[in-house]
């Protein structure tokens, strides 16, 4: 064999080897800090997985034998060198690295969910947008304090105004107000404006500060501490392409006929004179959808499927000119609001408007909300996304997940307790339909109109119209919500009914973006804050844990803000040995001083209770 052939093979196999065990590596290099790997009580820390160790010998020993010396030690060093590097950046890679935390001003730019690109409409006016901003916000947290949304209802869709109501109702069973006071906004950034059916849509990132104070009579324990806080929120405005670029917010007449709109709160926001409807953005941008910064920063689908979603819209709104995915989110909010209510309530009855008779025979059949014994402190939708389109039986099937935040209270007879020691999140998928054939509507039941004539519909639970006789939960006419699952529930949908969604997202993107550390470090603070005092060695234990899993520390101070003022919730992954491992860390957490307090141990019980089914 010549020298020249010989020395060809010993590359050949030299880079077959470190290809096949770079393979091997990189999903080590992948877990690092937590991702997958398993938990050491010694070290109480995530390591990586196996096998990793014995490619690492191997490549080493193939470099010894194949690269002459002193060749082989620098390539080695190289290696190590690189691994590091990478192995770093995996670490900082962490969706809450790039949350906007206001503490006291994030100096994290703002992100857009989407792969649409940017539509600016052709009156777009960034400097007004901003201002209208400003008033809506000002005003909602006035109306917000005082639980009455007469002043602001003209500019909030009704997903917004169910949304609010839905809370109201939660705080009045529970004698609760949440005084608002000291409002104060720092800055208002234009995340996005695009194209969405008949509407442009405009996101915007609100940094502010407020003191905000919850009182109970009833559960005292629930109120949190309060105080001023730093927040950001993500806030999404609808108006109609060609609206006639009238002010609802510093007006007080009406948009189509001039007249003077009464200050009157209702279901429908609508003039008693020419009976326009103010709030469909017909005259100006209303406010359709509020967002946390994390739950915002957390909702990143993989950008194919985005893209292949995105297209499909795109393709249905050219068909459908009334579909808009901002007007559906809406919708599918509002409806989900109205369970919680029959929840709270104890009668599935008082979502009968909203719901199919199949979804509606179901709930009875099952026992869904008749005990009557449940009620939701800090009641939140999240987030709100459609993420499948699909058909089924003749009809257009819609998938939108829904998170919800919330903690849950026990009500029997008079008395109230806390069955949850902080909020919770839960993720939902709500399924809406409408037959395919179906032309525009005059009406919505969701605005309190038939979907068939379009005449105003009373808020009773009656289910036909009083004026042309029609079912108002028919998919002849409407979109109505047809089942309430899981995200379990609905994979297993999806795997009994191949084919059915010609594209699908996760429920849950959380799962997709968060590692074991990531869930392990926002539930840690959320403990931490259980008794409302961080002590010096629990905030040294926090900082410990974020230099050692390389989050940035100066989003630290931020996560102390939101824990200690109750905006932090308690998230959990599906997979239960990551649960477990969750669980482990928290607990080790809680005794940093040495001490575990009662409201921590509270909080560790609810938490195993909850999530966990076997010992941990």
């Amino acid at each position: 064999m010549s020298i020249k052939k010989y020395r060809f093979q010993r590359l050949y196999w030299l880079i077959a080897g470190i290809v096949l065990i770079l393979s091997n590596l990189f999903p080590l290099f992948a877990r690092a800090g937590g991702a997958g790997g398993s938990y050491s009580d010694g070290g109480g820390d995530y390591g990586g997985g196996d096998g990793g160790g014995d490619g690492l010998v191997m490549l080493i020993y193939l470099i010894i034998q194949l690269i002459p010396f002193p060749f082989n030690i620098l390539v080695i060093a190289a290696l190590v060198v690189g691994f590091i590097i990478i192995a770093k950046k995996k670490g900082t890679a962490s969706p809450l690295n790039k949350i906007p935390l206001n503490y006291p001003l994030p100096d994290i730019a703002p992100v857009s969910l989407h792969s649409k690109k940017t539509v600016v409409p052709p009156d777009f006016n960034e400097a007004e947008i901003v201002l209208k901003v400003k008033t809506a916000f000002f005003a909602i947290q006035s109306a917000w304090s005082d639980k009455n949304l007469s002043n602001v209802r003209k500019y909030i869709t009704d997903g917004i105004y169910q949304r609010f109501k839905t809370q109201f109702l939660m705080m009045d069973i529970l004698k609760q107000k949440n005084l608002i006071s000291e409002v104060e906004i720092f800055s208002v950034k234009i995340v996005n404006s695009e194209s969405d059916g008949p509407y442009d849509s405009v996101t915007v990132l609100i940094s502010a500060k407020a003191n905000d104070r919850f009182i109970s009579e009833i559960i005292p324990n629930g109120n949190g501490l309060g105080g001023v806080e730093y927040f950001s929120e993500y806030w999404s405005f609808i108006r109609k392409k060609g609206a006639q670029g009238k002010d609802l917010y510093n007006s007080s007449q009406c948009p189509g006929c001039g007249a003077e709109i009464p200050l009157v709160e209702g279901g429908v926001s609508k003039c008693p004179y020419c009976r326009k409807l103010l709030n469909t953005g017909e005259f100006d941008w209303v406010l359709a959808e509020i967002t946390q910064a994390d739950d915002y920063t957390n909702s990143r689908q993989p950008a194919r499927k985005q893209q292949k979603l995105d297209a499909l819209i795109e393709k249905i709104q050219e068909e459908n000119p009334d579909f808009s995915v901002q007007v559906i989110e809406d919708r599918a909010s509002n409806m989900f609001l109205h369970l919680l209510t029959a929840d709270a309530k104890g009668s599935i009855v008082h979502a009968r408007r909203f719901v199919s008779d199949q979804f509606y025979q179901k709930a009875e059949s099952q026992g869904y909300f008749i005990e009557n014994n449940m009620v939701f402190n800090r009641l939140y939708l999240n987030s709100v996304s459609l993420i499948a389109i699909g058909k089924h039986d003749g009809k257009n099937l819609l998938a939108v997940s829904i998170k919800q935040s919330s903690q849950r209270v026990i009500r029997k007879n008079s008395t109230f307790s806390l069955f949850d020691q902080s909020p919770l999140v839960w993720n939902w998928v709500v399924f809406l339909e409408r037959n395919e054939l179906s032309s525009q509507p005059p009406g919505a039941v969701t605005a309190f109109s038939c979907p068939h004539c379009g005449g105003e519909l009373q808020d009773t639970t009656d289910i036909h119209c009083q004026y042309c006789g029609e079912l108002v939960n028919s998919t002849r006419f409407d979109w109505v919500l047809t089942d309430c699952m899981t995200p379990d529930a609905f994979s297993a949908f999806q795997q009994n009914n191949p084919g059915i969604f010609e594209v699908s997202l996760e429920p849950d993107p959380t799962v997709l973006l968060y590692k074991v550390r990531d869930y392990a470090l926002n539930n840690v603070m959320v403990l931490l804050a259980a008794d409302g005092v961080f002590t010096d060695s629990e905030k040294e234990f926090a900082e410990k844990l974020s230099k050692k899993w390389g989050y940035d520390i100066r989003q630290l101070e931020g996560f102390f803000q939101l824990a200690m003022s109750g905006r932090l919730v308690i998230r959990m992954p599906e997979d239960k040995k990551m649960r477990e491992n969750i669980y482990r860390l928290m607990v080790k957490a809680a005794e940093a001083d040495n001490e575990i307090t009662p409201a921590e141990q509270n909080l560790l019980d609810s938490i195993k209770r909850t999530y966990l089914t076997s010992n941990v």
